[in-house]
């Protein structure tokens, strides 16, 4: 579907009516309705309505800290033969029809282990003016907590054949106050890999702990199976990140 008639398959209604453009009010109400770009925005470019939003939550560039891994890549194979007709040669010089066989379609790039780590930071202020223009009614706590879920899930939910044994391993949500800043906290991370239990260090603690009574609430999810952590963080919560239940 193009980008007009995916809006009109979703919400029901045609972006433009008669040759007239539909009032933006009534688009960015309806752009507002979806979770996706609840969470983080879209460009919605058609005539009349050039819209674009910036999304409250901005996820970062991850990044593998494990520095042992290894990549390979697999060819894909189609799983039918090429109906092409190719000629060969002969003996004898005559030209003679070949059957193709199965021809390669892609290539997929695999790692014998890794361990990424991304930033992200969320802005519930980032629609303080669309809420002014009523199209909606701002970034709500059940948004972001629709968002702490499917972080926390997303990567073991999504059981594809090359992704199949990705789990979601370690998530730390830091609340603060709306005047407070905080810098990304992946370059205060460190892994190492051990024997039995792999080992994430938490080195934000004095930058947090520092901070006081800006810092609302930090909580911290890990697979204690596999995963040990170390930190220094005060009033941190732990949570296993599977059951959720308080570690």
């Amino acid at each position: 579907r193009s980008l007009a008639e995916r809006y009109e398959y979703i919400f029901g209604e045609e972006v433009n009516k008669g040759g007239k453009n539909v009032d933006n009010k009534n688009v960015l109400t309806n752009l507002f309705r979806a979770i996706d770009v609840k969470n983080f925005g879209a460009t919605f470019a058609e005539a009349g309505n050039n819209i674009a939003i910036t999304g409250a939550v901005q996820i970062g560039q991850g990044f593998n800290f494990y520095s042992e891994h290894q990549a390979f890549d697999q060819p894909i194979l189609s799983p039918f033969r090429d109906a092409t007709e190719k000629k060969g040669k002969k003996d004898g010089n005559e030209d003679e029809k070949q059957e193709a066989k199965n021809s390669t379609i892609g290539t997929k790039i695999l790692s014998n282990e890794a361990h990424y780590f991304f930033p992200f930071t969320v802005n519930p202020k980032a629609y303080d003016n669309y809420a002014e223009m009523g199209v909606t009614e701002g970034y709500l706590q059940e948004d972001y907590q629709k968002l702490k879920e499917a972080l926390l899930c997303a990567s073991t939910a999504f059981d594809t054949n090359s992704k199949a044994g990705c789990d979601n391993e370690f998530a730390i949500f830091v609340e603060t106050e709306e005047d407070c800043y905080l810098p990304n906290l992946d370059g205060y991370i460190l892994f190492e890999k051990g024997e039995e239990k792999n080992c994430i260090t938490l080195d934000c603690g004095d930058i947090l702990n520092d901070m006081g009574d800006k810092i609302k609430k930090v909580e911290v999810y890990f697979n204690p199976y596999h995963t040990e952590i170390k930190h220094t963080i005060q009033n941190a919560k732990v949570y296993h990140i599977v059951t959720r239940k308080e570690v």
